[in-house]
């Protein structure tokens, strides 16, 4: 299974796609706006002219109001920008949502890829072999089915926050020119005031996906890795359930994770029974009870609702239920020890500046301050796009991330900076950073995999894992030699770009001696030799079973 800081790192991938549609929607009805404001001209001289004349601002905004809708011209270039932005909007969700459904299956697709080969680890150390993986693309296609209906979902209900309620996206510019030209009518706001106006009140809402029978909403991009998360972990969940299944394990551990949810009883409350052993079979488990020091063992069902065989409906409040970050790995009679499953306690609870946070509250806290300062990045790049002037934001911007370190530390937790980050992309959405450090987080672990050594974080020693040497071809399911070819094929596209573009690879290409640089160059065609070499050993083994596929 994955990490927690790998799934995070997964899960950030699609976020520029979806930061993209926001953006473009923000910029289009700002856009629109401003060239309607092309004719309030005889509106704003007679604001100005009443306001003069000591008229109550009630009574100029009525009147201007009037003057302005009793415009021909006007009328007709609101029902135009209406129509016009209503299809734009459509079809950018569309274009956003099929973008999605693609670029997320390849998301799922690599997740399930890399948790697989670290999984395998895990049971060979324990002298365990996996021999049939042949589950493993019908289980991905059903997850990248349920979270590509996930994303229908969000999609069917987006909309704005405003003080009224909710603007849905289609009727985003007709409700923010209503207000903006309310302010141009009262004579206190300029123009550009507007326009900046707009511009924040969208920013500050962020597009939403909202349930708009309870009014419950939640930032689109949240919704998102929230919808992505919960696939990868599930589906993790059942490549391990089939793993148990092919080799009889008996039992297995729920490791713990900091900030888990506390609230309620039974199935809902994670803290009360992470961090324990659980039978997924029927029987007498007093041996290994008394082995480890247990009273007796529970029913992994009974106690977090989860069914490994599958045999009871999971509960989706439970372990691996909805947005859940707990996992189950085997735990294997009579050789599994407590001390395998090492676990720094939670941090105590600190004080800043008068309240007390305990480690939920704290990871709540930075959330909010991560949300704050990406709406406020949002803003600058709109008012970039819009040619408008950005000192004041970036002053926010700086005193907002000064005071988000400032909480970090004295709270003794570290940084999320990638949560701070924002990026907008669509047609160059694997360039982006966040799509680039999923990639350097897979290739991460097949490295170590590759080299026949994993170690923990402190560089110790870990395990010694053999199953994937060269001489060990022959032994693999043909499933994985498949998956091991598509990612070897992957390293060689990476690694003849870096021979194309050094510089975007290597920030500091053009500081490094002649010799440095012929020396890296060397190095990758090396590695694109070897790993053209790893395709062919399995190429050949796959065409020896008559299960090559030349396609």
């Amino acid at each position: 299974m994955l990490s927690d800081e790998q799934i995070e790192i997964i899960v950030e991938a699609l976020i520029p796609l979806f930061n993209y549609l926001e953006q473009e929607v923000i910029l289009d009805t700002a856009e629109r706006i401003r060239n309607t404001m092309a004719y309030t001209r005889t509106a704003e001289l007679k604001a100005v002219s009443m306001r003069a004349l000591g008229y109550s601002p009630a009574r100029i905004r009525k009147e201007c109001m009037k003057l302005l809708n009793a415009d021909e011209k006007y009328r007709k270039a609101v029902a135009k920008n209406t129509l016009e932005h209503k299809r734009e909007v459509r079809r950018l969700l569309n274009e956003i949502w099929r973008e999605a459904e693609k670029e997320s299956g390849e998301v799922l697709r690599d997740a399930a890829d890399t948790s697989y080969l670290n999984d395998l680890s895990i049971w060979k150390a324990a002298g365990v072999e996996l021999t049939d993986d042949s589950f493993l693309p019908q289980l991905v296609q059903a997850f990248e089915k349920q979270t590509w209906g996930e994303f229908k979902n969000l999609s069917r209900t987006t909309a704005f926050k405003s003080v009224n309620g909710y603007e849905p996206v289609e009727s985003v510019y007709k409700r923010e020119l209503d207000k903006a030209m309310i302010k141009v009518c009262s004579g206190t706001f300029s123009k550009e005031e507007v326009i900046r106006d707009t511009i924040h009140n969208l920013a500050a809402s962020g597009l939403r996906t909202v349930k708009f029978e309870s009014g419950y909403s939640m930032n689109l991009d949240t919704a998102v890795r929230n919808a992505v998360r919960t696939g990868v972990h599930q589906m993790q969940a059942k490549m391990m359930d089939e793993n148990i299944r092919q080799t009889g394990v008996e039992y297995v551990y729920v490791p713990k994770h900091w900030g888990a949810r506390n609230k309620g009883t039974g199935h809902t409350n994670h803290e009360a029974w992470q961090g324990k052993v659980y039978a997924v079979v029927s029987g007498d488990h007093t041996g290994e009870a008394q082995r480890i020091g247990y009273h007796t063992i529970d029913d992994l069902y009974e106690a977090t609702g989860y069914s490994v065989d599958g045999s009871r409906e999971n509960d989706p409040l439970g372990l691996h239920g909805y947005n859940c970050r707990h996992t189950h790995r085997p735990w294997f009679a009579g050789i599994s020890e407590l001390s395998n499953f090492p676990e720094d306690p939670e941090p105590a609870p600190v004080t800043i500046n008068g309240k007390t946070y305990d480690y939920y509250a704290v990871t709540q806290k930075m959330r909010s301050m991560e949300r704050g300062i990406r709406a406020l990045k949002k803003e600058r790049e709109a008012l970039h796009a819009m040619d408008l002037d950005t000192k004041d934001i970036d002053y926010k911007i700086r005193r907002r991330t000064e005071a988000y370190k400032d909480f970090c530390k004295a709270a003794k937790v570290k940084e999320k900076t990638e949560r701070l980050r924002y990026e907008c992309s669509k047609d160059n959405l694997r360039r982006s950073k966040a799509w680039r450090e999923m990639e350097n987080a897979e290739q991460s672990i097949e490295k170590s995999i590759d080299s026949g050594i994993m170690k923990d974080n402190k560089g110790k020693l870990k395990m010694k894992l053999q199953f994937f040497a060269e001489e060990d071809i022959y032994r693999q399911e043909s499933g994985s030699l498949k998956r091991a070819i598509r990612k070897y094929e992957k390293r060689v596209r990476e690694h003849e770009d870096y021979l194309r573009e050094p510089k975007k690879h290597c920030a500091d290409w053009d500081e490094k001696s002649i010799e440095e640089q012929d020396g890296l160059r060397r190095h990758w065609n090396k590695e694109i030799r070897n790993f053209k070499r790893a395709i062919k050993d399995r190429e050949d083994e796959l065409k020896k079973r008559g299960d090559y596929d030349d396609d």
